[in-house]
């Protein structure tokens, strides 16, 4: 697996100077699991494109700790802090490919900004520059210095009189045709310090100790910010399938996890593809883990690392400033796998329009007309009426018992009972579910609280001072 390497070598122009250098290299997945090592372009967000490690945040954080930064030069502005560029000014890249990585550029640009030191005061940068000058002295160099010095014409021709230079000066032509190289030196600029640092230290004058790499690397100076990395995707194609065919039709995306050594690979079954999927994840397991179990198995990192070529590996979840995902278990209850979930859905409000609430009403074959107080009444009316007409057919829907999970749970489906829908579906439901939850966990038409009544519970869900939220599933 690609990882990045990083150390430092001396700088071209300023050898007592290093700078960052960045390659990329080769390592077994097991060091990238075990170490922690950051696998290159291989943490894009499962929905999107983009990177979702937060590489180049978790980096600029600790290039700008105190303890990498020279005092003696903070406060002359140079040990600036480095910035992770937004989203918006990186671009999407595909898996795998080095050559679109937002994060890998952005450290290469830190690598760009930044020269690294272990100590150096101010006067000792501006001796730097100095030599540095006096080294590529020419016209070229010169007129910089006088024009960044001094940018009006009578000025620059004042200075060149007080250095003694006796030519005549008329025109700009005049100034750019003359030898400056020759008549002026390093030392006609002796007060300019900060002039003579911007121009004698080539690019951004920025620094920090050499240290600070050892903040984002391990002791062999691969990037690793997390001790280990215990969570990733892999997605296998089914017996046959060749790996440049692969897509989610002819694949099985698992969610794997390291556990004692070894790798634990859980199945993601779509509800709108259950048989399909658990069809192909049968015959994955069969011929990757024969004997190791119907679709959840284990494999050694070895073997896992053979199926790479012919898999998809992703790590989506990894991020270096928000924290890595927590694994779940695979007994947990999640509308991607094969348990599905109910919910009670979008309720009719008294936050509704006026003209939206005569559409109900006019649905149900109520009055259309009057304040909206006087419609919300005849709503209630309405939901009590089609509350009981539905009562039997939601008795025989709800037979067996839901069982709502004890926190929210994102996804599932809407209760779908054979019930009249002319908008108050969900309002009805709501009403059930309040009426027949007991414990706040077990949905049932066995039991029933009395101690509101239909009406009370359709006024306060149109005046949204109860809810039915939550994710239900069958009782089985």
């Amino acid at each position: 697996m690609k990882v990045i390497k990083v150390g430092l070598r001396p700088d071209a122009e300023i050898p007592e100077f290093g700078r960052m250098e960045i390659a990329v290299i080769e390592r077994p997945l097991r060091e990238v699991l075990l170490g922690g090592l950051h696998p290159v372009s291989l943490t894009r967000s499962l929905g999107n494109y983009w990177d979702a490690s937060d590489l180049a945040e978790a980096v600029a954080e600790r290039l700008n700790a105190d303890d990498h930064i020279l005092p003696g030069l903070k406060e002359f502005g140079h040990c600036a802090s480095v910035s992770a560029p937004s989203q918006e000014k990186c671009y999407p890249y595909a898996a795998g490919d080095t050559t679109k990585d937002g994060a890998l550029d952005a450290l290469k640009a830190n690598a760009e900004e930044l020269y690294f030191i272990d100590e150096l005061s101010y006067p000792g940068l501006i001796e730097i520059a100095r030599r540095r000058l006096r080294g590529i002295w020419n016209g070229a160099i010169a007129h910089q210095l006088l024009t960044n010095k001094l940018p009006g014409f009578n000025d620059q021709r004042r200075f060149l009189k007080e250095k003694g230079v006796s030519a005549t000066f008329k025109t700009w032509r005049d100034l750019a045709c003359f030898g400056l190289g020759e008549s002026l030196s390093v030392d006609d600029f002796e007060h300019d310090d900060k002039l003579l640092v911007n121009i004698g230290i080539p690019g951004t004058v920025n620094f920090r100790r050499p240290g600070a790499l050892g903040s984002f690397t391990n002791a062999e100076g691969i990037v690793s910010l997390v001790p280990r990395i215990d969570r990733f995707d892999m997605r296998i194609p089914a017996p046959g399938v060749e790996s440049v065919h692969v897509h989610s039709h002819n694949s099985v995306r698992y969610l794997c996890l390291l556990r004692d050594g070894a790798i634990r690979f859980i199945p993601d079954l779509p509800l709108g593809e259950s048989a399909q999927c658990r069809e192909m994840a049968r015959a994955i397991s069969q011929e990757v883990a024969p004997g190791r179990g119907k679709y959840c198995f284990s494999l050694e990192i070895e073997a896992v690392e053979k199926l790479v070529p012919r898999a998809s590996l992703l790590f989506p979840e990894l991020n270096y400033v928000k924290g890595c995902g927590k694994s779940q278990t695979s007994a947990s209850i999640r509308p991607n796998l094969m348990v599905p979930g109910y919910t009670v859905g979008t309720l009719a409000t008294a936050k509704m329009h006026n003209y939206s609430l005569a559409e109900l009403l006019s649905a149900h074959g109520e009055k259309v007309s009057g304040t909206k107080a006087e419609m919300l009444e005849r709503l209630v009316g309405a939901i009590v009426k089609l509350y009981g007409k539905s009562r039997r057919k939601l008795d025989d829907y709800f037979r067996g018992g839901f069982l709502k999970l004890p926190q929210r749970t994102s996804g599932g489906e809407p209760f779908a009972p054979p019930i009249l829908d002319a908008g108050l579906r969900n309002n009805v439901l709501a009403i059930y579910v309040l009426k027949h939850l007991r414990g706040s966990r077990i949905l049932s038409p066995d039991w029933e609280n009395s101690a509101y009544t239909v009406e009370d519970l359709a006024r306060a869900l149109l005046a949204q001072r109860v809810s039915a939220d939550g994710l239900f599933v069958r009782a089985v």
